[in-house]
């Protein structure tokens, strides 16, 4: 059986890293191969989901925002180990003195999900390029993203890291242009779904928790970016024209926005919670890309806002499932299933195809 690293965001207290994480490890898995996650502790990256910051000491602000949900990020980030740890499987852990220790410990290293290669993120971290595994022809990448458009040219060098790659997978076709800007590359480089769509709707009721709700319900899901004032106002609005309650769910209690915390405020829900909520919704208002995927994934009638810089990755999602009019603030469409669920089939099944290739099958 082979052996496959997986090199992504695995401790991020993040809903979308979290589960598009669990669904690449499991469909990998499913094919057959023994696949864990490689532990790699970026302080870069996991410095930011501490519960509490000394560096906000000399900040009054921050510091209140960090004394005020102290106790609700504690709670959401044991949530999120819990998830973790029941579902992943993990390599031991390195750090980037120690990673080099890896460097054969596997047949094939795959990057990616998420946005493994965007600078802003990673701090322009090489090692998510895998510059760390010896053999060049083991490193490989599925639906990796690099949430920009141009690469910056302060940022790290990334040309002949990225023609050192054996096969790369990019989860859009604006990753595909910007590798093609930036390096010599003749190789194929193929644009797959995200993993949270490799698994079929099945996989993902087996996660589903039981509505405790009394009440049909709008789910309410926001990221950074967008226009919050604009998503708050179609979720009262929509609450109050279908007799829906609200559960809004939120990273931190608002210093300035009180206006913001409507219906059942929810602040540390765990990854399975997330999947939950959007199953059991009646509708779901988001600017959030996996809260619109798994919207898709489970039918829900969705009002998105597109957010700033990055809403490419919802507009690629909606022309890969053939939907239209679902953005706030423009004409609104109705979704025939039917024909998104074809959609989805086909382009999960060229996407495993592309996976199988990647592990070697």
């Amino acid at each position: 059986m082979k052996r496959i690293g997986i090199l992504t965001f695995q401790r991020a207290i993040n809903y979308g890293a979290a589960l598009q994480m669990y669904a690449l490890q499991k469909k990998i898995r499913d094919l057959g191969a023994n696949a864990e996650i490689i532990d790699f502790i970026c302080p870069y990256i996991f410095d930011g989901y501490k519960p509490f910051h000394l560096r906000n000491i000399i900040h009054p602000r921050a510091l209140m925002g960090d004394i005020l949900n102290f106790s609700i990020r504690k709670s959401r980030n044991k949530h999120f180990h819990d998830f973790i740890r029941d579902n992943m499987r993990f390599s031991q852990p390195v750090d980037t003195e120690s990673l080099s220790i890896l460097s054969d410990a596997y047949d094939i290293y795959i990057t990616g999900s998420d946005q493994v290669w965007n600078p802003l993120i990673t701090g322009s971290e090489s090692a998510y390029f895998l510059d760390f595994v010896k053999d060049k022809n083991k490193r490989r990448s599925y639906a990796a993203s690099f949430g920009v458009s141009e690469w910056p040219p302060s940022s790290l060098p990334v040309t002949k890291l990225l023609e050192s790659m054996d096969s790369i997978s990019v989860r859009e076709e604006a990753g595909k242009k910007l590798i093609q800007s930036l390096t010599s590359r003749t190789a194929s480089v193929t644009v797959d779904v995200d993993p949270v769509f490799l698994l079929e709707k099945n996989s993902w009721l087996s996660m589903i928790r039981k509505d405790r709700t009394k009440k049909p319900y709008l789910f309410i899901y926001l990221v950074g970016g967008g226009n919050p004032d604009d998503m708050y106002r179609t979720a009262s609005k929509l609450a109050q024209e279908q007799h829906l309650d609200i559960i809004n769910l939120r990273y931190n209690r608002s210093l300035r926005h009180k206006e913001y915390e409507i219906g059942n405020v929810v602040y540390d829900a765990g990854p399975d919670d997330f999947v939950s909520f959007i199953a059991n919704a009646s509708c779901v208002v988001t600017n959030s890309f996996h809260a619109t995927a798994f919207s898709i994934i489970f039918h829900k009638d969705m009002y998105v806002s597109m957010p700033d810089k990055v809403g490419s990755r919802i507009s690629n999602l909606f022309s890969i499932t053939g939907i239209e009019g679902r953005v706030i603030g423009k004409p609104f469409k109705e979704i025939d299933w039917e024909k998104t669920d074809q959609k989805i089939m086909e382009a999960r099944q060229v996407s495993i195809s592309h996976l199988k290739k990647i592990i070697g099958e």
